[in-house]
């Protein structure tokens, strides 16, 4: 499956996202490829730094790809942008489109007034997935984070969530 991850401007965490996506689909057991086809290489560079080999047969072939080289034969697009929000044209994907949220605001009342400006986006895709901001991710450490987690269980298909917010515990979750 291929699946690009893309966005308008530089800077939205698109890099970060899709390694970390890459990352996630390899801990669950699918062999996995990344492309750096972005105009900085940066995920490319980190990849060889840490001595990362693709996959043979990958299952899922992750692309960090500037919006300019979408080209129609991707199986999904995740779409990342930021707050404030660009403009977003109508983007005419044949098919699966997630939209990534990233660097939310962590304060509740700033965020629940970016939430209301969220719901007008989530009929637009398939997903919706809101990322609080994260200082290790926006320094481009791979720590955990619950909704890049759900992501990645999307794109595997194992969830189907619709919207995908920060800071809501799993209803029923268990404490061990």
């Amino acid at each position: 499956m291929k699946v690009y991850v893309t966005g308008r401007k530089g800077g939205t965490g698109k890099t970060i996202v899709a390694l970390y996506l890459m990352y996630k689909l390899k801990l669950m057991g699918f062999r996995v490829e990344f492309k750096d086809l972005s105009e900085n290489g940066i995920g490319g560079t980190f990849l060889k730094k840490i001595g990362f080999r693709r996959d043979p047969k990958p299952h899922y072939v992750i692309y960090d790809i500037k919006s300019s080289a979408i080209d129609g034969s991707q199986d999904m697009t995740i779409l990342v942008i930021e707050f404030p929000f660009i403009r977003l044209e109508t983007w005419n994907w044949p098919n699966k489109k997630i939209l990534v949220i990233n660097k939310a605001n962590p304060f509740p009342d700033k965020f629940i007034q970016q939430l209301e400006q969220i719901k007008s986006l989530v009929p637009e895709f398939d997903h919706v997935v809101v990322v609080p901001f994260n200082g290790f991710l926006f320094n481009g450490e791979l720590s955990s984070e619950p909704v890049l987690d759900k992501l990645s269980l999307i794109v595997s298909g194992k969830a189907n969530d619709k919207l995908v917010l920060p800071f809501v515990e799993e209803a029923g979750r268990t404490i061990h």
